[in-house]
């Protein structure tokens, strides 16, 4: 696979983080443009990248004013707080889930406290549209609108 050279450039100061993630919103500034096509939601893809930060792959789209819009990872260095790919359904604490509901095309979404929706997306989900106890977290994602306002000036 090729990965985009890219500087992330986050006035939050993610790269000085040890949980190290890209978040939404984040300035991104592409340095070599090589877009692939990025799900964002079943059956609709966005021309994004492949980027790697802190030895962690993400899908990422980027906004014309260079924002984070949508982030991915099936990287199994990833973790979403204590859940990371291939945690078991059954082992998400429960106080850490919003909502939970079957996305057609995609699998059975669990939104969590943190911002990210963990994806199931196995044979048992595809029949049953629910994750079973032993179902195991495929993906993470995020997204938003990341809106720009500005101030009114005096």
């Amino acid at each position: 696979m090729r990965y985009v050279a890219a500087t992330l450039v986050c006035f939050l100061g993610l790269l000085t983080r040890v949980d190290a993630q890209i978040n939404l919103c984040d300035t991104f500034t592409v340095q070599k443009y090589e877009p692939i096509p990025v799900a964002v939601s079943p059956g609709h893809f966005i021309d994004g990248f492949q980027v790697n930060v802190k030895d962690v792959n993400y899908h990422i789209t980027i906004n014309k004013t260079k924002k984070v819009e949508f982030v991915s990872s099936s990287d199994s260095s990833f973790r979403a707080g204590t859940v990371a790919v291939g945690t078991p359904y059954i082992s998400i604490p429960k106080r850490m889930i919003v909502a939970e509901r079957p996305n057609y095309g995609w699998g059975y979404e669990v939104v969590m406290k943190n911002g990210w929706t963990a994806v199931f997306a196995d044979p048992i989900v595809y029949k049953s549209l629910k994750a079973s106890r032993d179902s195991k977290v495929s993906w993470f994602y995020k997204s938003s609108d990341c809106k720009l306002y500005t101030a009114v000036s005096e």
